[in-house]
């Protein structure tokens, strides 16, 4: 494991393998960057031979910004986080995503479709326009509706 600052935030992450085509996993909350170990070795095997697993700021052992834009999707996926993460700032990678880092996975793949290679593989999440069409999908997602009022992340103090 390794640390990155980011705009002052310390991002842990894990790089697996050497050159060639790049992916990068995105965990959801609470998880961390070591969601993905089983998985690693066969996106190996499918021919991505570097896999970059940053922890998503608020969990594992990266740090817990308190301002609410660094939560942002926009400010994530659009901005310097993406371009600071190790590996990915030179060339395109397969993004997948779980829970929360689907989301990111998504909105990467639409605000930097010049460093994503393919949309990935979001999981459980659907495409963010099944939040507007699809009544049941809101439902399904009620507890991200908690999060978003100050102090109900299980990592405030």
């Amino acid at each position: 494991m390794a640390r990155v600052n980011v705009d002052g935030v310390g991002i842990e992450y894990e790089v697996t393998g050497g050159g060639g085509r790049r992916s990068c996993c995105c965990n959801g909350f609470p998880d961390s960057g070591r969601l993905w170990r089983h998985q690693v070795p066969a996106l190996a095997g499918a021919g991505d031979s570097r896999s970059s697993c940053p922890t998503c700021a608020d969990t594992g052992r990266s740090d817990k910004p308190e301002a609410v834009e660094a939560y942002s999707l926009m400010h994530i996926a659009g901005g310097r986080p993406w371009r600071s993460w190790p590996t990915l700032n030179a060339g395109r990678a397969h993004v997948v995503g779980h829970d929360w880092g689907a989301a990111l996975a998504w909105a990467l793949a639409s605000f930097r479709p010049d460093q994503v290679g393919s949309p990935g593989h979001a999981h459980p999440v659907g495409h963010p326009a099944t939040f507007r069409r699809t009544p049941r999908q809101r439902e399904k997602s009620w507890y991200m509706l908690l999060f978003q009022f100050p102090g109900q992340s299980p990592n405030a103090g």
